[in-house]
Parts: structure tokens; sequence; C-alpha cells
């Protein structure tokens, strides 16, 4: 079995591994591959001869040739049921027992249970041969001492089935095979990659208990993962993370590890990695840590509010200043003041010379009160196509209320978030601006109350469809100024001839229902007049329902007529509702000193 030397282990979850054998002549080395990863080793199998041998062959166990080879072997001897199952796949081969040191030959009949009944039931395994003198011998297996195929080629196809299901049943790993031809005694390298578990990192950060500047000394801890069967001992471990751009080599200020960083002019994922300069050794299927890091940082401890995320008390957070000049990996971070646990947190990758605020835990010595306002600030009137379009400013002012009951001052930073359309009007200078929020920086005494506000606006846009307004809604607009009178008066004759357009087909309507109930009882009257027959009261029916069907007429008559001349008034009032409605055209810049707004809270 090779030594394991180096382990290069990703943070996204891969591992390389090279191996040293040692060789002597033409000769071949053994790998244990997980059945898992073999198709990864396969790919990224490198062999390096040191002695100048050569590679002749690569084999490995196939499963699915196994399983084909041990069909074809035409054996079937179960893995469980004791040595008669196991003779049961044996059935018609000739066999020599021996059974109270006498020894017999036959062809196995059958082999399994035989019950006998003497004083109470009981059953015994048992063995049945077919002899050569054409009698069947059966023998308890339990006297039996030995069992030998008298066949060679029996005996070749039971080892190799043996041999076959033994490689079959560590379906966890399969082994790979490299035949090396060379002359002497030499040292052959072996490399390949592996999936595995991504290693990470975890932090411990010790503050002192005073909040404002401190001095916090930062610990890293790498823990990896050794999930195979082999141990690693005296192994050099390096740990990579990211991408590769451009490599530079810098010692650790305290010699513990060696840092390679990438420091790319353009955005984008950093390289970095960590070798541990000392072997390492992990047991098997066990975890490990090892420290990677440990430095002084310049930090500040704060106090954070959120309001996506705090509801009543601020967290206590901490703000690091990396001045390490290398990349510090993001993990998770204990917060240790004082020899207590101060809370945990998660900790960004952090770049050199950048810093970040880190919140860890609940500080219930502050209460904040949240509270948003908004208004509408109407700064543009347009009338185009029937619509009218009020462009508002929306103005948002959110107020916190800070309560410091502690006796000490505290620094509190405010999150205010930040949505790609809105922008901000006061204060005008955020301490810091990020992806998500502005921060603002407030000193709170002691024993005291603060008030801060922040005030946002984003431009909003209102449509109100003409024919749907009301003669309230413009009297609303023209008060307001968004719109002037003369416009006012226009609209108001609009909407007086859309109402009347509506109220003429809701006419329409009706008297169409009516025209349909007076034609279909016209129609049912008319359909009974065949079947009267000349009888004088059958005459005289016949009479009142001729009577009444010309009355019927007369009315359908001047009902249609009645739609005709209301349909005539509806369309034309619709060709005039049509044209104002294409031909109104209005857009006014309303100053905000007109002192209107449409006030949403």
């Amino acid at each position: 079995m090779g030594k394991i030397e180096r382990v290069v282990l990703y943070r996204y979850g891969l591992g390389l591994f090279t191996q040293r054998f040692t060789v002597e002549g033409n000769g071949s080395i053994t790998l244990r591959v997980p059945s898992s990863g073999m198709n990864d080793v396969l790919k990224s199998l490198t062999v390096l001869d040191l002695g100048g041998g050569s590679v002749q062959t690569i084999s490995y166990e196939n499963e699915e040739i196994i399983e084909q080879r041990l069909r074809e072997l035409c054996l079937q001897i179960p893995a469980s049921g004791g040595i008669e199952s196991a003779l049961a796949g044996l059935q018609g081969a000739v066999v020599e027992v021996s059974v109270n040191g006498e020894k017999y030959a036959g062809r196995v009949l059958c082999a399994g249970e035989e019950k006998y009944t003497r004083e109470k039931p009981s059953a015994e395994p048992m063995l049945s041969l077919y002899m050569e003198n054409g009698t069947v011998g059966t023998f308890r297996l339990s006297e039996v001492t030995e069992i030998r195929p008298v066949d060679t080629e029996i005996r070749r196809r039971v080892g190799e089935y043996l041999e076959l299901s033994e490689a079959l049943s560590r379906r966890d790993s399969r082994s790979l095979t490299i035949s090396i031809a060379g002359r002497g005694k030499r040292t052959v390298e072996v490399s390949y990659l592996l999936r595995m578990p991504g290693w990470k990192t975890s932090y411990r950060l010790l503050l002192p208990v005073d909040a404002g500047k401190c001095k916090g000394v930062l610990q890293g801890w790498a823990i990896i993962h050794n999930p195979g069967e082999d141990a690693w001992e005296g192994v050099d471990l390096t740990l990579i993370s990211a991408h590769t751009r451009t490599l530079s080599t810098a010692e650790d200020t305290q010699g513990s590890v060696e840092v390679e960083r990438g420091m790319p002019r353009n955005k984008g994922l950093e390289f970095f990695k960590y070798r541990i300069p000392e072997p390492i050794t992990a047991p098997k299927t066990s975890s490990v840590l090892f420290p990677i890091f440990g430095e002084t940082l310049e930090c500040e401890k704060v106090i954070v509010f959120n309001p996506e995320n705090c509801s009543k008390y601020p967290y206590r957070g901490v703000r690091i200043v990396n001045s390490t000049g290398r990349i510090i990996p993001g993990g998770e971070v204990t917060i240790i003041e004082a020899n207590s646990l101060g809370g945990e947190a998660m900790l960004p990758t952090l770049m050199p010379n950048k810093a970040i605020l880190v919140p860890y835990g609940i500080d219930g010595d502050c209460e904040i009160r949240h509270e948003v306002t908004s208004r509408d600030i109407v700064s543009r009137a347009t009338i185009k196509a029937g619509d009218l379009v009020l462009t508002s400013a929306r103005e948002f002012v959110d107020t916190y209320e800070v309560q410091n009951k502690s006796d000490g001052k505290r620094e509190l930073v405010i999150e205010q978030p930040r949505q790609p359309e809105r922008r901000l009007f006061r204060p005008r200078n955020p301490s810091e601006t990020t992806e998500h929020c502005w921060r603002f920086r407030i000193s709170v005494p002691s024993e005291t109350t603060v008030r801060f506000q922040v005030e946002t606006a984003e431009e909003v846009q209102t449509l109100y469809h003409l024919l749907e307004l009301t003669h309230q809604d413009v009297v609303r607009f023209v008060s307001n100024q968004y719109l002037d009178a003369g416009v006012g008066r226009s609209l108001n004759a609009l909407i007086t001839t859309g109402v009347e357009c509506e109220n003429l087909g809701k006419g329409l309507d009706k008297s169409k229902a009516e025209y349909e109930h007076l034609s279909d009882e016209e129609s049912r009257l008319l359909q009974n007049l065949p079947v009267l027959k000349d009888s004088d009261e059958e005459k005289t029916l016949r009479k009142r329902i001729v009577e009444r069907a010309r009355k019927l007429e007369e009315k359908i008559q001047v009902l249609a007529e009645k739609m005709g001349e209301m349909k005539g008034v509806r369309d034309e009032k619709k060709s005039k509702l049509e044209k104002w409605l294409n031909e109104l055209e209005f857009e006014k810049v309303i100053s905000p000193s007109a002192g209107n707004d449409e006030r949403t809270t």
C-alpha cells in the first residue's frame, strides 16, 4: 500500500491526492478507490515512475463485468442458509465426503432438512448422494467433516465464484491496478482527484467588554474531513478556495501558515490558499481542526439596527478592519467578550484593507421605535389618449426613536434599507453605503432618548381613465391645481356625455328585452290559429286572437321606432365622446409651492 504524501483540498468539494509506491523491476501497484469516485480517478489519474520506468496497463474492477461472469459460472451459491444451501448450488457435481473416518463419493442429489418421528418430531440437515453403484446414500451433515469436489474444473469455478462474490460484496470501493515495467528499485508517484467534503473555516474573535474602538484577536481554524478508510499520517496539506487569477507568495506574519493570494485588478472571485507547513495527521473517518490564522485587528464595538431584521432591540455588532494584507475567507465566528460568550455570527469573506460590520447578539439595554410615514407630492399632470396620469414624488420619512437605558454611551449604526427606485434626501451623506442599505452613525448618551429621521423619495405614476372619473374627482383635481379650470369644464362635459351614453345603453337593453318579449308572445298567439275549427266558439276565439296579435304588432312597431331613435342618439354621442377623448391633450408642471398633495400614510 502506498503512502499518502500530499493532499490538496478545495473548498468547493474536491481533493487532489498524491501517493508514493516502491516497486522493483516489472511490478504492479494497487489502489483502493471509492466506487462513487472511480470516474473522477480515471479522468484525473497521473502516474510518474521517478526511476525511468514506464506504465504498461491500468485495470480496475468493473461491477457489470463481475456480475456477468458470475452468471456465466452457472453456480447458485446463496450467501446465507447454511452448508445445505451451498451444496444445493452444486447439485449434480461429483463430490467426495468424509463421514466418521470413511470416504464416500457420488453426485450431489439434494441437501436439506429431513424429518424424523420417534418419541417427538425433530429436523436435521441431510446430504443425499447418488452413488456409482446406483444407490442413494444419505448422510447427516453434522457427521460430515469434509466435502471435496472431485472435478478440478468444479473446484476452479467455485474458487472463482467466491473470489468474484467477495469483490462484489465490497461495493463501496474497487481496486485499480497499475502495471509498470522497469529495472531496479524505484519510486512511483500517483496523483488523482476525488470528490470530498469541502473544508471550511471557523473563527474566534476575542474582544474587551467596553464599547468603542478596541483591539480584537481573531483566531482562524480550518475544519477538514477525512471520510476514507486510510489514515493520513505525516501528510503535506494545502487548502485552496475560489479560482486562480494571479499568484504571489507571502509568508504569514506568525510563520504558521504559508499563504498565496490573487489580487486581480478587476472585480471577481479571488484566489487564496493556505499551506500547512508542518505535516499533519488525520485519522480515518474523522474531522480535524488546524490553526490557519491568528492576528490582532482594529475593531470597534457598536450596536446595529436594521428595521427589516429588528423589531425593537438592536444587535450588538463589531466593525472589523482587515489590515493583514491578505484575504480572510468567510466562516462561522464565535465572539468572546472578556471570557464570556458574546454571540455567534457569519463572517463574510473579507478582502485586504476592507472593513465589515458583523452583528452578533441582541442588546437589551437599548430600545428603538421605528415609524414610517409617506405622502405623494404631485409634480406633473398629463392627459392623452383618454387617460389622466399624475406623476408624483412619493416622500418617505423613517423616524427612529432611540432610548439608551444603559449607564454608558452607545454608538448606533442605523441600516436604512435601499431600494433601486428610491433616492436619499436627508441626511445627504451616510457614513457608509452598501449594496442593500445606507448606514448612519449616531452617538446616544447614557440614559437618553434620541430621535433620528431619514427622508427618501421615489417617483410614482397614478393612471386614471377619463371615462371612470366623477365630477367630484374633477373638482378635487382643479382645486389642487393639478388641472386648469378650462380643462375641468371639458372633463365635466365629457363625464356628462359619458353618463348619458351609459344611460342610453341601459335604456336600449331594456327596450330590446321588451321587444323580444312582445315578439315571442305574438308568435305564440299566431301558432294557435291553424288548429281552430269552424264552430261558433272557435270563431269567436280566433277573432280575439287576431285582435290581440294586431295590438301587439302595433306596440312592437312603436318600440322598434323608439329603439332606432335611441340608438341614433347614443351613436352620435359616442362619436362625439371618442372625438373628445382623442383630441383632448393637456400637460402641466405643478409647482411645489401649490401646497397640495395626495397623502398616503
